[in-house]
Formats: structure tokens, C-alpha cells, sequence
């Protein structure tokens, strides 16, 4: 292959909520979901949820492969496919964006609205179903916040466990889904049927305030972390390894500075971690036997 052909990839892996972007010069022409058909579609977006993956192709469709015991394919279906099938997600046209998380995937379309489809239980789809009987193994219109209509404007999406966030143009976000530990930042955190959030709520820095200035949100294991345009981060949801880079191991349900770095400019969630980047300087809090709960300075490769 030559080098001509080589094209820049962005590439977001989310395991079980664990989401991670990277973008890299890659083969084009390889980077595409298996396809029985002969034709070959150039992908330029991969997403990995929990055991399965799907991309987003430059006309705009979707195939997703791997489990589908949920709809996660989003074909209509939850049967399971053969190791190498993949298949289209069904009335998904004209997506800009796709995310994935654990069991459930969504599509941002070009008119600004999103649809999601796969493990609706805790309300994570967004079209105002939760609990049994909640999966959508076709793809659905997340509703507004009132769920008198499609929610609209949205330029950014990401999935986490079991819930999902969306970045608006007027910069401010929203969140549904499962709310334990305070994961949509909206100022609630029971884990019980009767607080997951099936229609989209606001992110909010305090009560009385949602939170703004938003360029970028990032998900991951219930903790979720977005990128201000001041250049600083505030994060939201579990603590329950010091990820929230607050010096304590205390959840918060509402946006919370990450240790008041300043000049960041990415970020990315773990299950249990987060890390900002700095110009030619990286921050990470949490992990394992919470052994960071302030930002520690880490090596950069």
C-alpha cells in the first residue's frame, strides 16, 4: 500500500464504559468492518463497546459485528452473528458521529439529532423507555428533555456505562441513563429504577446553575469529564478512585474542577482514571488502591 493512501483514522475503544481516542495514520482501505459483499466502503470511525464494534463509514452508514444479545447491532435483531459478520444498522443514513457504550451504540446525524440503539434498561437509549422491555435492537430518536420531540442541536455525543452524554451547540450538555454515583451531573445519584433518567437532563456545576462553555465530553466507568472553553476540565459521577482529581474519594452529581488545571488541551476516562493532557505535560488521577486522588504528572511516551 502506499503511502498516498494512508489517511488520517480516529479510532475510540469504550470496554465496559472505558472509552479512549487516538488518531493515527492508518490504512484506510483496511480500516473497514468485515462485509460479506465484494464492495468496500472507506470507514473513518471505529468504536468499541462491550464485545462488540462498529463504524461509521464517509457516506454516513453504520455496521456494527460481535455480541448482539441486546440489539447492540442495531439490524433489528438480537440473534447472534457468525465471528465475521457485520452488519448495517438499520435507519442510520446520514451520521456524522458514533459512539459506543457497554451493551447500547448512537449516532450523531447531520441535522443535529441522534439516534441510539441496544441495552435500553437504564434508560441510556434516551427515548424515554427504562427498565424491562427497554432494549431497541433498532435504532431510535433520543427525545428532548420534556419528550415532546427529538432532542436537536447536538454536535457531540459519548457513551458510557449504561448512560449517555450530548454536547449542544449553544455549549451546554445533556445526560440520561443510569444515574448511580451522580454520573450525569445533574445533581442526583440513587441507583434504583425510579432515579435512572430515560429522557435528557442537564449537566450542572451546582443546583441552580448548568454548567456551560463546554467544547468536549468524555465518558467513562460512571465517571465523566468535560473540556471548558477557558481550557479548564470539570468532571462528574464515581470517585470511588480519587478519578475526580478532588483530593478525596467522595462522588460528586455535580461538575467539580479537576484540581484547577488550566491550559488543557484533551482529555480521556477510564474505568477508574482520568488523564488530561497539557501542552508536552499529562495529568492523571485515580486508579487502583486509589493511589492518585490529585492529579500526578505522568510520562509521556
Amino acid at each position: 500500500m502506499s503511502a498516498s493512501k494512508a489517511k488520517l483514522f480516529i479510532i475510540t475503544v469504550c470496554i465496559v464504559g472505558m472509552c479512549v481516542s487516538t488518531s493515527s495514520p492508518i490504512d484506510a482501505e483496511r480500516a473497514e468492518a468485515p462485509s460479506a459483499s465484494t464492495s468496500r466502503t472507506t470507514a473513518k470511525r471505529l468504536v468499541a463497546g462491550g464485545y462488540f464494534t462498529c463504524s461509521l463509514s464517509a457516506a454516513g452508514t453504520v455496521r456494527c459485528w460481535g455480541d448482539n444479545a441486546y440489539g447492540q447491532l442495531g439490524n433489528g435483531s438480537t440473534n447472534p452473528l457468525g465471528e465475521t459478520a457485520s452488519v448495517a444498522v438499520l435507519g442510520v443514513t446520514n451520521a456524522v458521529e458514533i459512539t459506543a457504550g457497554d451493551y447500547h451504540a448512537c449516532a450523531l446525524l447531520s441535522d443535529g439529532r441522534v439516534k441510539c440503539w441496544g441495552y435500553g434498561f437504564y434508560g441510556q437509549l434516551g427515548y424515554g423507555s427504562k427498565g424491562t422491555g427497554s432494549n431497541k435492537p433498532t435504532a431510535v430518536f433520543v427525545q428532548n428533555s420534556a419528550g415532546t420531540g427529538d432532542l436537536t442541536s447536538v454536535v457531540s455525543i459519548a457513551a458510557g456505562q449504561q448512560y449517555t452524554c450530548a454536547v449542544l451547540s449553544d455549549k451546554t450538555a445533556k445526560c440520561w441513563g443510569q444515574t448511580q454515583s451522580g454520573r450525569l451531573g445533574n445533581g442526583e445519584s440513587g441507583g434504583g429504577e425510579s432515579d435512572w433518567k430515560a429522557l435528557p437532563v442537564d449537566v450542572k456545576s451546582d443546583a441552580s446553575t448548568i454548567l456551560t462553555d463546554i467544547e468536549e465530553i468524555v465518558t467513562g466507568g460512571g465517571t465523566s469529564c468535560a473540556l471548558l472553553s477557558d481550557t479548564t476540565v470539570k468532571c462528574w459521577g464515581s470517585n470511588a478512585n480519587g478519578q475526580l482529581g478532588i483530593g478525596n474519594n467522595s462522588n460528586s452529581s455535580y461538575a467539580v474542577g479537576f484540581s484547577n488545571l488550566t491550559n488543557v488541551i484533551a482529555m480521556t476516562a477510564g474505568m477508574g482514571h482520568v488523564c488530561v493532557l497539557k501542552v508536552a505535560a499529562m495529568y492523571c488521577a485515580g486508579g487502583a488502591n486509589n493511589k492518585y486522588k490529585e492529579p500526578r504528572n505522568a510520562v509521556l511516551i
